[in-house]
C-alpha cells in the first residue's frame, strides 16, 4: 500500500520513494495582497500565531503584507487579538533578546517601525526592496 502512496516526511531523514521531505526548521511565510480577504487572512493566522505558546508549525513566520492593505491589516489583527480574548505567551524567551536588538537597530537606522498592539508585536519595513537592492 506505501508502494502507491505520497508520502510527506516532517523528520527530513526519510528517503522512500513516492516521499515529499518537509523539514521542521524551514520558515512558513504567509503574504498578504492587496486583493486578499484581509478579515479571513486575520482570522486564519493570528489564532495560528496563539496556538502552542507561538510554536504551532502551522502559524507563518513571516508575514508580507502589500502597503495597499497594510494599515487594514494591523487594524484587523489588533480587533481579532480582542475578539479571541487570549493571553499571549512566548516560548521564545531565549530568541526575544536578539530579536528585540535586530528590531532596535534597524528602527534606529529608519529600515522599520516596530508596532505594539493588545500584546501582538508587529513590524512594519520601511525600507522598500528596490532600496535594498541598491543598499547591497
Amino acid at each position: 500500500m506505501l508502494s502507491t502512496a505520497l508520502i510527506i516526511d516532517q523528520t527530513g531523514i526519510t528517503d522512500a520513494p513516492n516521499s515529499v521531505k518537509s523539514l521542521p526548521n524551514l520558515r512558513s511565510v504567509a503574504v498578504i495582497d492587496r486583493t486578499a480577504d484581509v478579515e479571513k487572512a486575520a482570522q486564519q493566522i493570528l489564532p495560528a500565531h496563539l496556538a502552542f505558546s507561538g510554536q504551532s508549525p502551522h502559524a507563518p513566520d513571516l508575514i508580507i503584507v502589500n502597503e495597499w492593505v497594510k494599515d487594514k491589516f494591523i487594524d484587523t489583527m489588533t480587533q481579532e487579538r480582542l475578539r479571541l480574548n487570549r493571553e499571549v505567551r512566548s516560548s521564545h524567551a531565549d530568541k526575544h533578546v536578539a530579536w528585540k536588538k535586530a528590531v532596535t537597530d534597524a528602527e534606529s537606522k529608519g529600515e522599520a517601525k516596530l508596532i505594539k498592539k493588545e500584546g501582538l508585536y508587529m513590524v512594519d519595513v520601511q525600507q522598500s526592496l528596490a532600496d535594498a537592492a541598491l543598499t547591497l
